[in-house]
């Protein structure tokens, strides 16, 4: 679909999350380490303006639910209006739709195993 993607790994401190933005990058690039098409960065500003600095063509944003589509299409028109940035939403498969980092964190915490919903690969004990 694209000649090159861009995961970009966005710093939000309002935001709990299991692993720290370098661990989430390291991750994410051992995934994709057999795909030199894709790039994985950390970023710390709006998600628009680092697309834009980058000279990325669209955004690609996930949607598992109709609250996320309305949310996404928001940000999409905002985007739009902010830098001349179209949105590609893609929708999560529908076996997957229900999993979020939430749910993910929450099965964690209660000692359940979580491999099903995470790339293969995926070291939990990452530092």
């Amino acid at each position: 679909m694209f000649d090159k993607v861009i995961i970009a790994v966005g710093i939000n401190d309002a935001k709990r999350c299991l692993f720290n933005p370098q661990v989430r990058v390291k991750q994410i690039s051992r995934y994709y380490s057999k795909q030199p098409r894709v790039e994985v960065i950390e970023y710390d500003t709006l998600t628009v303006d680092i697309a834009s600095r980058l000279g990325a063509s669209v955004l690609v944003r996930g949607v598992r639910s109709g609250a996320d589509m309305e949310l996404e299409r928001s940000l999409a028109d905002l985007n739009r209006h902010i830098a001349r940035m179209e949105t590609v939403i893609l929708p999560a498969s529908q076996q997957l739709s229900h999993i979020s980092s939430t749910v993910v964190r929450e099965l964690l915490r209660f000692g359940h195993n979580v491999a099903d919903f995470l790339p293969d690969g995926f070291d939990l004990n990452c530092e």
